[in-house]
C-alpha cells in the first residue's frame, strides 16, 4: 500500500487524549495501533468492553468516559504500512490456512509507523509523534457514530453509495471540534481519503472473511 499522508488513533479514554495532545504520540516501530479506517478508530473510542484487555496510551483505570479519535499527520521521515503478522498461505494439497490466520481479517486496519529509509529502521524502536502533528482529537458523538453505522451498512450492503454525502457528513463533524487545527479546505481532501480507505478496509475484511 502507499503510505497515507493522515492516519487515525482511537484513545480508549479521554485523559489518554490529553497527554497526546501535549506530549505528543508515543508508540514503537512497526508497533500497530493506527489505521486509516475510520470505523476501526471510532470503535477504540467508544467500545470499553472490547478494549479493556489493550491499554493504550495514557489510559486510566477505572474511566468510563468516551476516549477520542485523534487524526495524525505523518511526519516527514516516517511512512505508514501494514503490521507485519497478516500474512498467510494456503497449502495447495491440503488446502489449510497457515500462518497468522487470526489477524487475518482485521490485520487490514492494523496500521504501523515505520522508518522511511530502510537502513535506519529498528524494530520496535521508540518514536514519539510531535504534537504538532496532531490534528485533531475529535470527540465521538452519538450523532458520529449514528453517520458511521450509516456508512457501515452502506458498505455491506455492497450497493453504490454516495461517498460525497459522507465526506461531507464527516468534515463538518472534525471541523466542528474545538480542538480541530485545520481549515476547511485543507480538512476536506483528508476525509476524502480517509472515508476511501475505509470502504476498502471494509471490502477487504468481508472478502478475507468469506
Amino acid at each position: 500500500m502507499q503510505s497515507p499522508e493522515f492516519v487515525l488513533h482511537g484513545t480508549s479514554s479521554e485523559e489518554g487524549a490529553k497527554l497526546i495532545n501535549t506530549e505528543g504520540f508515543g508508540t514503537r516501530e512497526g508497533f500497530p495501533n493506527v489505521s486509516a479506517n475510520l470505523l476501526y478508530a471510532y470503535k477504540w473510542a467508544t467500545d470499553k468492553k472490547d478494549v479493556k484487555n489493550r491499554v493504550r496510551k495514557g489510559a486510566v483505570e477505572g474511566s468510563i468516559g468516551a476516549g477520542r479519535i485523534i487524526l495524525i499527520k505523518v511526519p516527514d521521515g516516517l511512512k505508514v504500512g501494514y503490521r507485519d503478522i497478516t500474512e498467510i498461505n494456503i497449502d495447495s494439497e491440503t488446502k489449510e490456512a497457515l500462518g497468522h490466520v487470526k489477524n487475518y481479517v482485521s490485520g487490514r486496519n492494523q496500521l504501523t509507523f515505520r522508518q522511511e529509509k530502510e537502513e535506519d529502521r529498528k524494530r520496535r524502536q521508540p518514536l514519539n509523534i510531535d504534537p504538532e502533528n496532531i490534528c485533531i482529537s475529535v470527540k465521538p458523538t452519538e450523532a458520529l457514530g449514528d453517520t458511521l453505522k450509516n456508512l457501515k451498512k452502506d458498505i455491506r450492503s455492497l450497493s453504490q453509495l454516495d461517498r460525497q454525502r459522507y465526506v461531507h457528513e464527516l468534515t463538518y463533524f472534525f471541523e466542528v471540534d474545538e480542538t480541530n487545527k485545520l481549515s476547511h479546505e485543507e480538512l476536506q481532501p483528508i476525509m476524502e481519503e480517509l472515508v476511501k480507505s475505509t470502504i476498502e478496509s471494509e471490502v477487504v475484511m468481508m472478502m478475507r472473511t468469506l
